[in-house]
Protein backbone atom coordinates (compact mmCIF):
# COMPACT_ATOMS: atom_id res chain seq x y z
CA UNK A 1 0.00 0.00 0.00
CA UNK A 2 2.65 2.44 -0.89
CA UNK A 3 0.28 5.42 -1.65
CA UNK A 4 -1.07 5.17 1.69
CA UNK A 5 2.30 5.02 3.52
CA UNK A 6 3.15 8.23 1.30
CA UNK A 7 -0.04 10.08 2.73
CA UNK A 8 0.76 8.81 6.46
CA UNK A 9 4.30 10.01 5.78
CA UNK A 10 3.40 13.65 5.28
CA UNK A 11 1.05 13.55 8.46
CA UNK A 12 3.45 16.22 11.05
CA UNK A 13 6.23 14.76 12.03
CA UNK A 14 6.00 12.59 15.28
CA UNK A 15 2.53 12.91 15.92
CA UNK A 16 2.70 16.31 17.02
CA UNK A 17 0.22 17.68 19.15
CA UNK A 18 -1.59 20.77 17.86
CA UNK A 19 -1.12 24.15 19.96
CA UNK A 20 -4.22 25.33 20.54
CA UNK A 21 -3.99 29.35 20.77
CA UNK A 22 -0.42 29.13 19.57
CA UNK A 23 0.29 31.22 16.45
CA UNK A 24 0.86 28.02 14.12
CA UNK A 25 -2.32 26.27 15.19
CA UNK A 26 -4.06 27.03 12.12
CA UNK A 27 -1.54 26.24 9.52
CA UNK A 28 -0.86 22.77 11.67
CA UNK A 29 -4.86 22.00 11.68
CA UNK A 30 -5.01 22.34 7.73
CA UNK A 31 -1.74 20.31 7.40
CA UNK A 32 -3.31 17.57 9.50
CA UNK A 33 -6.67 17.84 7.50
CA UNK A 34 -5.04 17.55 3.77
CA UNK A 35 -2.86 14.86 5.13
CA UNK A 36 -5.46 12.94 7.17
CA UNK A 37 -8.06 13.20 3.51
CA UNK A 38 -5.32 12.58 1.28
CA UNK A 39 -4.58 9.26 3.22
CA UNK A 40 -7.72 8.18 2.57
CA UNK A 41 -7.97 8.98 -1.03
CA UNK A 42 -5.15 6.79 -1.39
CA UNK A 43 -6.59 3.51 1.32
CA UNK A 44 -9.69 4.17 -1.53
CA UNK A 45 -7.75 3.54 -4.24
CA UNK A 46 -5.73 0.74 -3.25
CA UNK A 47 -8.87 -0.91 -2.58
CA UNK A 48 -10.32 0.07 -5.54
CA UNK A 49 -7.22 -1.27 -7.08
CA UNK A 50 -7.25 -4.68 -5.19
CA UNK A 51 -10.85 -5.02 -6.22
CA UNK A 52 -10.28 -4.73 -9.86
CA UNK A 53 -7.48 -7.16 -9.56
CA UNK A 54 -9.91 -9.80 -7.58
CA UNK A 55 -12.57 -9.48 -10.74
CA UNK A 56 -9.81 -10.39 -13.52
CA UNK A 57 -8.71 -12.98 -11.69
CA UNK A 58 -11.87 -14.32 -11.30
CA UNK A 59 -12.19 -14.41 -15.10
CA UNK A 60 -8.73 -15.80 -15.67
CA UNK A 61 -8.89 -18.92 -12.71
CA UNK A 62 -12.42 -19.98 -13.42
CA UNK A 63 -11.09 -24.02 -12.51
CA UNK A 64 -9.10 -23.11 -9.56
CA UNK A 65 -11.07 -24.56 -6.38
CA UNK A 66 -10.04 -21.22 -4.33
CA UNK A 67 -12.08 -19.17 -6.49
CA UNK A 68 -15.28 -21.99 -6.03
CA UNK A 69 -18.45 -19.55 -5.36
CA UNK A 70 -18.62 -20.88 -1.97
CA UNK A 71 -15.25 -20.60 -0.75
CA UNK A 72 -14.84 -16.77 -2.31
CA UNK A 73 -18.24 -16.29 -0.24
CA UNK A 74 -17.12 -18.03 3.34
CA UNK A 75 -13.27 -15.83 2.75
CA UNK A 76 -14.74 -12.93 2.59
CA UNK A 77 -17.07 -13.31 5.78
CA UNK A 78 -14.29 -14.40 7.62
CA UNK A 79 -12.27 -11.42 6.70
CA UNK A 80 -15.37 -9.53 7.74
CA UNK A 81 -15.30 -11.17 11.04
CA UNK A 82 -11.61 -10.59 10.98
CA UNK A 83 -11.67 -7.04 10.36
CA UNK A 84 -14.26 -5.76 12.99
CA UNK A 85 -12.17 -7.78 15.44
CA UNK A 86 -8.97 -5.27 14.49
CA UNK A 87 -11.00 -2.32 14.63
CA UNK A 88 -12.40 -3.16 17.73
CA UNK A 89 -9.04 -3.44 19.54
CA UNK A 90 -8.40 -0.49 17.65
CA UNK A 91 -11.30 1.97 18.74
CA UNK A 92 -11.82 0.19 22.27
CA UNK A 93 -14.59 -1.49 23.27
CA UNK A 94 -17.34 -3.03 26.10
CA UNK A 95 -18.98 -5.84 26.83
CA UNK A 96 -21.16 -7.35 29.10
CA UNK A 97 -19.96 -10.30 30.90
CA UNK A 98 -22.96 -11.08 32.82
CA UNK A 99 -26.23 -9.34 34.53
CA UNK A 100 -27.02 -10.32 38.01
CA UNK A 101 -30.78 -11.57 37.48
CA UNK A 102 -31.90 -10.28 41.29
CA UNK A 103 -30.65 -6.65 40.63
CA UNK A 104 -30.14 -6.59 37.11
CA UNK A 105 -27.19 -4.79 37.63
CA UNK A 106 -24.45 -5.65 34.43
CA UNK A 107 -20.60 -6.87 35.22
CA UNK A 108 -18.98 -4.75 32.41
CA UNK A 109 -15.08 -5.22 30.99
CA UNK A 110 -13.77 -2.35 29.33
CA UNK A 111 -11.27 -2.36 26.29
CA UNK A 112 -9.65 1.02 25.62
CA UNK A 113 -8.55 2.40 22.22
CA UNK A 114 -5.02 0.64 21.56
CA UNK A 115 -2.20 2.99 21.64
CA UNK A 116 1.33 3.31 20.34
CA UNK A 117 3.01 0.49 19.17
CA UNK A 118 0.34 -1.41 19.18
CA UNK A 119 -1.61 0.56 17.75
CA UNK A 120 0.88 0.68 14.40
CA UNK A 121 0.53 -2.89 14.28
CA UNK A 122 -3.59 -2.72 14.58
CA UNK A 123 -3.26 -0.36 11.41
CA UNK A 124 -0.92 -2.02 9.27
CA UNK A 125 -3.02 -5.51 9.86
CA UNK A 126 -6.04 -3.50 9.11
CA UNK A 127 -4.79 -1.93 5.90
CA UNK A 128 -3.86 -5.43 4.76
CA UNK A 129 -7.34 -7.04 6.16
CA UNK A 130 -9.69 -4.65 4.16
CA UNK A 131 -7.68 -4.81 1.01
CA UNK A 132 -7.81 -8.59 0.62
CA UNK A 133 -11.36 -8.63 1.64
CA UNK A 134 -11.47 -6.27 -1.00
CA UNK A 135 -9.89 -8.50 -3.77
CA UNK A 136 -11.99 -11.38 -3.03
CA UNK A 137 -14.97 -9.01 -3.51
CA UNK A 138 -13.95 -8.15 -6.82
CA UNK A 139 -14.22 -11.75 -7.25
CA UNK A 140 -17.25 -12.20 -5.90
CA UNK A 141 -18.46 -9.22 -7.81
CA UNK A 142 -17.51 -11.04 -11.08
CA UNK A 143 -19.41 -14.40 -10.19
CA UNK A 144 -22.68 -12.48 -9.14
CA UNK A 145 -22.53 -10.64 -12.54
CA UNK A 146 -21.67 -13.69 -14.60
CA UNK A 147 -24.31 -15.82 -13.04
CA UNK A 148 -21.65 -18.44 -11.89
CA UNK A 149 -22.73 -16.95 -7.91
CA UNK A 150 -26.40 -16.08 -6.35
CA UNK A 151 -26.22 -13.19 -4.01
CA UNK A 152 -28.90 -14.98 -1.94
CA UNK A 153 -29.93 -12.70 1.55
CA UNK A 154 -32.76 -11.38 3.59
CA UNK A 155 -33.91 -9.08 1.08
CA UNK A 156 -34.84 -11.88 -1.45
CA UNK A 157 -35.76 -14.57 0.83
CA UNK A 158 -39.11 -15.02 2.82
CA UNK A 159 -40.68 -17.54 5.23
CA UNK A 160 -42.21 -20.22 3.70
CA UNK A 161 -39.70 -20.25 0.55
CA UNK A 162 -38.08 -23.44 -0.08
CA UNK A 163 -34.08 -23.62 -0.44
CA UNK A 164 -32.02 -26.26 -2.54
CA UNK A 165 -29.12 -27.15 -0.24
CA UNK A 166 -26.67 -30.54 0.45
CA UNK A 167 -29.16 -31.72 -2.48
CA UNK A 168 -32.49 -31.16 -1.38
CA UNK A 169 -35.38 -28.43 -0.62
CA UNK A 170 -36.17 -27.46 2.47
CA UNK A 171 -38.70 -24.82 3.74
CA UNK A 172 -37.62 -21.75 5.38
CA UNK A 173 -39.11 -21.57 8.89
CA UNK A 174 -37.13 -18.53 9.71
CA UNK A 175 -35.04 -15.89 7.86
CA UNK A 176 -32.32 -14.28 10.19
CA UNK A 177 -29.50 -11.94 8.96
CA UNK A 178 -26.42 -14.34 7.80
CA UNK A 179 -28.70 -17.46 7.22
CA UNK A 180 -32.00 -19.11 7.26
CA UNK A 181 -33.63 -21.76 9.65
CA UNK A 182 -34.59 -24.76 7.61
CA UNK A 183 -37.08 -27.89 8.85
CA UNK A 184 -36.38 -31.45 7.51
CA UNK A 185 -37.09 -32.16 3.52
CA UNK A 186 -39.29 -35.37 4.85
CA UNK A 187 -41.30 -32.89 7.38
CA UNK A 188 -39.20 -34.20 10.20
CA UNK A 189 -38.71 -32.25 13.66
CA UNK A 190 -35.28 -31.35 12.99
CA UNK A 191 -34.40 -27.80 12.10
CA UNK A 192 -30.84 -26.23 10.85
CA UNK A 193 -29.17 -23.38 9.95
CA UNK A 194 -28.01 -22.66 6.21
CA UNK A 195 -25.47 -19.74 5.43
CA UNK A 196 -26.87 -17.57 2.74
CA UNK A 197 -23.61 -18.48 0.68
CA UNK A 198 -24.50 -22.36 1.17
CA UNK A 199 -27.69 -22.11 -0.80
CA UNK A 200 -27.89 -23.99 -4.39
CA UNK A 201 -31.26 -22.52 -5.19
CA UNK A 202 -34.56 -21.01 -4.56
CA UNK A 203 -38.23 -21.76 -4.98
CA UNK A 204 -41.38 -19.73 -3.56
CA UNK A 205 -44.02 -21.39 -1.22
CA UNK A 206 -46.27 -23.11 -4.19
CA UNK A 207 -42.74 -24.50 -6.01
CA UNK A 208 -42.16 -21.61 -8.48
CA UNK A 209 -38.81 -20.37 -9.39
CA UNK A 210 -37.03 -17.43 -7.67
CA UNK A 211 -34.78 -15.66 -9.37
CA UNK A 212 -32.59 -12.86 -8.34
CA UNK A 213 -32.39 -10.24 -10.74
CA UNK A 214 -30.25 -6.85 -9.75
CA UNK A 215 -30.93 -7.68 -6.10
CA UNK A 216 -34.58 -8.07 -6.61
CA UNK A 217 -36.81 -11.10 -5.97
CA UNK A 218 -38.41 -12.71 -9.31
CA UNK A 219 -40.80 -15.51 -9.65
CA UNK A 220 -40.32 -16.76 -12.65
CA UNK A 221 -44.09 -18.95 -13.61
CA UNK A 222 -45.25 -20.44 -16.87
CA UNK A 223 -43.39 -23.80 -18.46
CA UNK A 224 -40.35 -22.17 -18.74
CA UNK A 225 -39.92 -21.42 -14.97
CA UNK A 226 -39.37 -25.61 -14.20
Amino acid sequence: MGAERDAYSALPETGEPIKVGHHSEARHRRAVEKSWNTLGRAVEAERAAATARGRADAAAKTTDHRYAPVTVARRIEKLTAELRRLERARDGYTRTLHTTKQTGQKYVETHEAATGDYRERLLTEIGHTAEERSYWEGVRAHQLAEGVATAYGREVIVKGDLVRYAGHDHRVLKVNAKSVTIGSSEGGAWTDRVPYSEIRGLRDAEGNAVRIVEGARVIATGPSAA
